[in-house]
């Protein structure tokens, strides 16, 4: 009986009450909330038979039986009465409920112990949650903390004649909520109609089972008038029909009957036979040709005891001398307590020993091919203890099979190993085929990065029953990936330097040029001040001469001072322009160059993807124009801030390439790069959205399946690697747990949407 763990702990008290011929345990327990506050209540738990009851249950021969439209049609009622999201059919079987009928949550069962319905069986009443959150017997239940996230939920158990609650019919809400008088009497009356469906069904089953055996009990009286009436003419032809060799010996071991068969295998007729003594004939000698005497014969034996001989193993010698290993199996014929002889049936077992033999030559074969492939190869039962590892496995771990086999994964490897695999162990079990990377070490070596996958391999029951295990080490492949990562991005800083070159130059050019101008030009202003200056101190001390005011406008002609008061404040202005130029890709290549860091950070996608704009201008401002819509709400992102960058880096100069593709037309008009960023849910979790969408020339539909693929590229030798997008997909999918994906249409552009969670446990 599964009363739930409060009622297998200690309770406050408990009384012992009788309802309606059942015996009531009502428990008294305080139940302590995680703000410290706690509170006491009752639990009336029916004490019944669990076996009777499920014996019940399965007297409807209704569990993992095919959809049924009365049921349907009582749940949906029901739902639309109580007003409710989602409503089951609920059978409770020993470890699991099914659904018989499943409206608004789509799995057709789950494990009893995480159930509401394990409480409800125990009611003769309705059992209610208002809200499961509050309530400390369900507020961890992954039905409440995961999907469907169930707040409230009211089950009417399903009680049949005899008293056994075998299911029930419940409605649940995501909302907290009281369940209304009215809703109470439907969900009653409801269940009552299940119930009926479920007695009408096993009156229908004993019907069936009542002609069947009814059927069966005419063919078998039709038979045996058959069998009465033509009883020695069947016999016979059946014993010639069958494949196996049967005789039979009187008592003293002479021949009284045998088989078509049995007188093909060996090379005799019934006529040469009958009345002689089988043994001096087919079986007087062992297969290394020594003499076998009567009195040591097995057969014998079964004369002389009456035991039955089965499945026993022996040689018969053919007519022509030759031997052959049989398999054969013989009782004593008794009549009235004596042993009056024996049958015997044999089968040539040449064929069967010859395939025994080949089955352990390849045994062992496969043996020796796990022991010497690369990989760790191992097999683990249900309770997670080996059954199997290969050489390599006990070599890496530095033990025997002996000290493996038989152990636990947690009692070979440790916890700290252990801690790490256990989640996919539990996939693998549930019958999911797993593989994943994480890293191991021990005291005898440094740690290395192990591949392993884990597939379920399911019994006759069609249950997981155990799993096997691969590990490859890929410590090697890893470092030449993270070498070939940084190829890639080398590659792309090499393209992006002459564009950055290109950028700074101009700026640098007009400064120059400035800087020249404001040179000279403040050589003339200098020799006007400097005639000023002479002029002020001839005023001083007289009248100026007209040669000397002739001298002064002459050098202020010569200057051009109205040009230069025009021209210097546009100099300086146009050099300003250039510095904040400047100031501005030299600030963009810093924050883009962020070094690389093995530890996620918040980061402002929003500037990072400004600041990829400006360091690839050069990559696209002769053959697109740039447009950002940017949402300035959009919060940090907790991410690898140089590995996001290559991203977008890698995407942006592709969208550039794919105009560049499309050159060779004259005045071909520029294209457009969008950019764009928002926030967007991805089942309950919040994902940063970044869209870089051009309207290049497009992917074709054979190609874009295979654009992530490493070392895959559609562009001349000596263009790429063909690891950008890989490199760029490993990087939002592996390390950053988000999602990229591309949409393209020949001709008309792409766009690409790379989701990235806002928080670390964002995609798991």
């Amino acid at each position: 009986m599964h009363l739930g763990k409060y009622l297998r702990d200690s309770p406050d008290d408990v009384d012992e009450v009788n309802a309606n011929n059942f015996q009531v345990n009502v428990y008294r327990i305080t139940m302590h909330c995680s703000k410290g506050s706690s509170y006491k209540v009752e639990i009336a738990a029916f004490q019944t038979d669990e076996e009777a009851r499920l014996a019940a249950l399965r007297s409807y021969d209704i569990l993992d039986s095919a959809e049924d439209e009365i049921f349907d049609e009582i749940a949906r009622l029901s739902g639309s009465l109580c007003e409710a999201p989602m409503v089951m059919i609920s059978l409770v079987d020993g470890n699991r409920q099914w659904f018989k009928s499943h409206i608004g949550i789509p799995v057709t069962e789950t494990p009893r112990d995480i159930s509401f319905c394990q409480h409800a069986i125990m009611q003769r009443d309705i059992f209610v949650v208002e809200d499961a959150r509050l309530d400390p017997r369900f507020a961890d239940s992954p039905l409440v903390t995961g999907v469907p996230g169930v707040r409230f939920y009211a089950g009417a158990p399903l009680i049949t004649p005899e008293g056994y609650a075998v299911g029930t019919l419940c409605i649940m809400d995501t909302a907290a909520r009281f369940l209304p008088a009215a809703q109470y009497e439907v969900l009653k009356t409801m269940s009552q109609q299940v119930v009926a469906q479920l007695e009408l069904r096993r009156s229908k089953v004993v019907i069936e089972q009542a002609e069947t055996e009814l059927s069966k009990k005419n063919l078998a009286i039709a038979e045996a008038e058959t069998e009465i009436t033509n009883q020695t003419g069947f016999l016979a032809t059946v014993m010639d029909s069958i494949a196996e060799g049967i005789y039979t010996l009187d008592e003293s071991g002479r021949l009284t009957y045998i088989n078509r068969s049995a007188q093909t295998m060996l090379g005799w007729t019934q006529e040469k036979l009958i009345g002689k003594k089988m043994h001096d004939i087919i079986h007087y000698q062992h297969p290394d040709g020594s003499p076998l005497s009567w009195d040591n014969c097995t057969l014998q034996s079964v004369l002389t005891t009456g035991v039955v001989l089965r499945g026993h193993e022996d040689f018969f010698v053919r007519r022509d001398g030759t031997m052959f290993h049989v398999l054969c199996s013989s009782s004593p014929i008794v009549v009235d307590g004596a042993v009056t002889g024996l049958v015997l049936a044999f089968t040539d077992d040449t064929e069967r020993k010859r395939a025994e033999q080949e089955r352990i030559d390849r045994e062992h074969q496969l043996q020796t091919l796990a022991n010497n492939v690369g990989a760790l190869l191992a097999r683990i039962d249900r309770n997670e203890r080996y059954l199997y590892c290969n050489q390599v496995y006990q070599q890496l771990l530095g033990l025997t099979s002996g000290e493996i086999l038989g152990r636990t994964l947690l009692e070979v490897h440790g916890a700290a190993i252990y801690d790490k695999v256990r989640d996919y162990v539990t996939q693998a079990l549930s019958g999911m085929a797993v593989t994943f990377e994480t890293t191991i070490s021990d005291s005898k070596s440094a740690a290395r990065n192990v591949h392993i996958s884990y597939t379920p391999e399911y019994g006759l029951d069609g249950e997981v029953d155990s799993i096997v295990m691969s590990a490859i080490d890929v410590s090697e492949r890893r470092r030449l990936e993270s070498q070939l990562a940084q190829a890639q991005k080398l590659e792309a800083i090499g393209q992006l330097a002459a564009g950055i070159a290109h950028e700074l130059n101009t700026p640098i050019q007009y400064i120059g040029h400035n800087a020249r101008f404001l040179q000279e030009g403040f050589g003339d202003i200098a020799k006007v001040l400097e005639a000023y200056a002479v002029m002020t101190t001839v005023a001083r001390i007289g009248q100026p001469s007209p040669n000397d005011l002739k001298k002064l406008d002459s050098i202020i002609g010569d200057a051009d001072i109205d040009y230069l008061t025009t021209e210097i404040p546009s100099a300086i202005a146009q050099s300003l322009a250039g510095t904040e130029r400047i100031a501005a890709i030299v600030g963009a290549m810093k924050e883009f160059s962020h070094p690389g860091s093995k530890v996620k950070s918040p980061v402002d996608l929003n500037s990072v993807l400004e600041s990829t704009a400006v360091v690839s201008k050069h990559n696209w401002k002769q053959v697109a124009e740039m447009v950002m819509n940017l949402d300035p709400s959009l919060p940090p992102v907790c991410c690898l801030p140089g590995e996001i960058n290559q991203v977008f880096l890698n995407i942006i100069v592709n969208a550039a390439q794919s105009f560049a593709m499309n050159e060779g037309e004259e005045q071909t008009p520029l294209g457009k790069i969008t950019i764009s960023t928002k926030m967007v849910k991805i089942g309950d979790c919040d994902y940063a959205q970044v869209r870089i969408s051009d309207t290049g020339s497009g992917i074709s539909p054979e190609v874009l399946p295979r654009i992530f693929d490493p070392f895959f590229t559609t562009k001349d030798v000596g263009m790429g690697t063909g690891q950008g997008l890989a490199i760029s997909h490993d990087i939002v999918v592996k390390k950053h747990k988000g999602t990229i994906e591309c949409e393209s249409e020949l001709g008309r552009g792409t766009t690409f949407i790379i989701c990235i969670p806002t928080a670390e446990y964002g995609a798991r």
